[in-house]
């Protein structure tokens, strides 16, 4: 099962070499929102994009996000995502 400490991983697997490919990560990111992650009452996900100037130059973010709420000894300690960003 996939854990939040191994979801990039098992993400960056599913993707593979084609990470330039828009509409590849997009599918594989469904595909991956669609997987039960160990914990999870519930899946979360997120999109987001706009143009920031992070870096001092203005550039467009186009960002997938799956967030984690993640639990120590059954008890609520934050959350955490993960995210597929491009930056044109």
């Amino acid at each position: 099962m996939i854990t939040v400490q191994n979801a990039e991983d098992f993400l960056k697997e599913k993707i593979g070499e084609n990470t330039t490919n828009i509409a590849n990560v997009w599918n594989e990111f469904k595909s991956f929102g669609r997987q039960p992650v160990e914990g999870e009452e519930e899946i979360a996900l997120l999109f987001q994009c706009g143009v920031y100037d992070f870096t001092g130059e203005k550039l467009f973010y186009f960002d997938f996000v799956r967030q984690f709420s993640v639990y120590e000894d059954n008890e609520y300690s934050g959350m955490e995502q993960l995210h597929c960003e491009f930056v044109f």
